[in-house]
């Protein structure tokens, strides 16, 4: 039964990583492409002011056991309900403290073997109660422990795509007006797209957008746009 607790904590968390892992895998790759591509297109590392130090990777990882111990303390109430459920099953059944810890591993999982089952009509009145809020603090707690790990995840990837150094062909494809010069605008249209964060369609939408309103020509919004197009209606 001791085998089995530890077992069936490891394997629960072996499946849920596979499962997320599955969940977010085209995600990942999406990212990865991003990644890749970038790095195809620069061939030495982010000017050193825009990449991160090795500190700032170590307060990254420091960052992952912080924040999933701070999701761990969060349910700490709801384990130690868990417990105090558990030992008074057990208690009611004249279990042991292993075997009212295994009871309620088997369960948490959703396993369930029926090997340990309570016998008293109490206590099976009980269970229909206790057993969906163990399967849902348990579920909760893998969900919580997965999102900071995605989380961090992405936000590792997105520090080793800044460590990139510009390189003239990096000018070149940001420079979408080729006028030997990149702007803060063409700046900023660059990283979005290759980070991922907003595609190169949705942005010339944006653009397109922007010079139908700017009526009067001027590259700016004002009144004086707001009588030019009223005027033309």
């Amino acid at each position: 039964m001791i085998f089995a607790i530890f077992f069936l904590l490891i394997g629960i968390v072996v499946l849920a990583t596979v499962a997320f892992g599955i969940l977010f895998e085209n995600l990942f790759d999406a990212y990865d492409n991003v990644i890749e591509k970038a790095r195809e297109n620069s061939r030495t590392d982010f000017v050193a002011k825009f990449g991160p130090t090795s500190s700032s990777e170590e307060r990254i990882e420091q960052s992952l056991c912080k924040y999933i111990c701070r999701e761990l303390v969060s349910v700490l109430p709801l384990v130690a309900i868990l417990f105090l459920g558990a030992f008074t099953i057990g208690w009611v059944e004249g279990w042991s403290a292993v075997k009212s810890i295994y009871f309620l591993t088997v369960t948490s999982t959703s396993v369930g073997y029926g090997d340990v089952t309570p016998e008293s009509q109490e206590m099976r009145a009980f269970c229909i109660f206790f057993i969906p809020f163990a399967i849902g603090v348990t579920a909760e707690i893998l969900s919580r422990i997965t999102g900071v790990y995605v989380s961090f995840v992405a936000e590792r990837t997105e520090n080793e795509f800044m460590s990139n150094r510009l390189t003239e062909d990096d000018i070149d494809m940001m420079d979408i007006d080729d006028d030997g010069v990149v702007n803060d605008i063409e700046f900023m249209r660059f990283m979005l797209v290759t980070m991922g964060k907003v595609s190169g369609e949705d942005w010339d939408k944006l653009q397109a957008l922007f010079k139908r309103l700017d009526a009067s020509n001027d590259g700016s919004l004002s009144i004086e746009d707001l009588k030019i197009m009223a005027n033309q209606k």
